[in-house]
């Protein structure tokens, strides 16, 4: 195979692909940066559009978020955490019970399939 087919081939692949990332740059990449900038200042409602009233805080809100003992962050986490346990505990119940059943140990009644 010759080296200008390959690269042709590479070139045209890169060419393809970027499309996706250019998509991916503007509906994905900007929105996550400006709401990381967003998260670093003092923002509400009357703020959100005037940029020049936005008072830069630093990690200051995060440390809020963790920090407060008025904070709905930890109850979200463990909310999240019991779901997340119960979800596996039911998911392993079920697959346990299907090899089970599976494996003709069920006292179901089956149809006779005629």
């Amino acid at each position: 195979m010759k080296k200008g087919k390959l690269k042709s081939g590479a070139y045209l692949g890169f060419m393809f692909a970027l499309p996706a990332m250019i998509y991916m740059l503007v509906f994905i990449g900007y929105p996550m940066i400006q709401n990381l900038i967003l998260s670093l200042k003092n923002v509400d409602v009357y703020t959100f559009a005037d940029s020049s009233k936005q008072q830069f805080l630093g990690l200051a809100n995060y440390l809020e978020l963790f920090t407060d003992t008025n904070s709905i962050m930890t109850k979200s986490i463990v909310n999240t955490l019991i779901f997340t346990v119960g979800s596996i505990f039911s998911s392993s119940l079920s697959v346990s019970d299907w090899r089970f059943c599976s494996a003709g140990n069920s006292r179901a009644v089956r149809s006779s399939g005629a």
